[in-house]
C-alpha cells in the first residue's frame, strides 16, 4: 500500500470518527434539549398545582368568614368574603385547566381529570353555602356538613395528583441529569480531538 493511500484512509477514518461523535454528541444534545422541556413542564403543573392547593383551602376561608360574618350581622364581611370566593374560585378553575393543558405525563392527566369535577362541586358547595348565609344562617349551617365532604373529597385528589407530579418531577430530574453527564462526556471526547 503506498504512503498516500495509507495517509488518506486515515485521514477518512479521522473523518468519519469525527462524524460519529458529533452526530452522537447532536443526538443526545437533542435528547437533553427534550429532556429539559418535560422538566420545565412537569415542573410547571407542579407549580399549578400547588397554587390550586392554596385556592382549594381558601375557599374554605371564606366560607367560614362568611358563616362568621352571618352570625354577627356584618354586611361588609360577608361582602368581602363573597368577593374573595369570586377570585379564589376563578384561581383554582384557571390553575387547574392550564395544568391540564400542559403537555403532562398520562397518569397526571388521568388523575387531573378526575379531579376537576370534583373542583367544581367544591365551589358550587362553597357559593351554595354563601348564597344561603344571605338569606337564613341555619340553612347556610346546615349545608356545612355537605362542604365539608366536597373539601375533604377534593383534598384526596388534590393530594394524589401532587404525589403523582413530584413523581415525575423526580423522574425527568434523575434523566436529565443523566443526560446532561452523558452530554458533557461527549463535549470533553470533542475538546480532546480539537487538540
Amino acid at each position: 500500500m503506498k504512503l498516500r493511500t495509507q495517509i488518506v484512509g486515515l485521514g477518512l477514518v479521522g473523518v468519519v470518527m469525527a462524524a460519529m461523535v458529533g452526530g452522537v454528541g447532536l443526538f443526545n444534545s437533542i435528547r437533553l434539549s427534550d429532556a429539559f422541556e418535560e422538566s420545565i413542564n412537569t415542573n410547571l403543573a407542579l407549580s399549578k398545582s400547588q397554587e390550586a392547593d392554596m385556592m382549594h383551602d381558601a375557599i374554605r376561608g371564606d366560607v367560614l368568614l362568611t358563616l362568621l360574618s352571618a352570625q354577627k350581622g356584618d354586611a361588609a364581611g360577608k361582602a368581602e368574603a363573597e368577593k374573595d370566593l369570586k377570585e379564589h374560585s376563578d384561581n383554582f378553575s384557571k390553575n387547574i385547566a392550564e395544568m391540564q393543558a400542559l403537555p403532562i405525563s398520562d397518569e397526571v392527566k388521568s388523575i387531573a381529570a378526575k379531579t376537576a369535577p370534583l373542583v367544581n362541586a367544591y365551589i358550587d358547595s362553597a357559593v351554595q353555602v354563601q348564597d344561603l348565609a344571605k338569606k337564613d344562617l341555619a340553612s347556610a349551617e346546615a349545608a356545612v356538613p355537605k362542604f365539608q365532604k366536597a373539601f375533604k373529597d377534593l383534598e384526596a385528589a388534590m393530594e394524589q395528583q401532587g404525589e403523582a407530579i413530584s413523581k415525575n418531577v423526580e423522574a425527568y430530574s434523575t434523566k436529565t441529569t443523566a443526560l446532561a453527564a452523558r452530554s458533557k462526556f461527549f463535549d470533553e471526547i470533542d475538546d480532546r480531538e480539537a487538540t
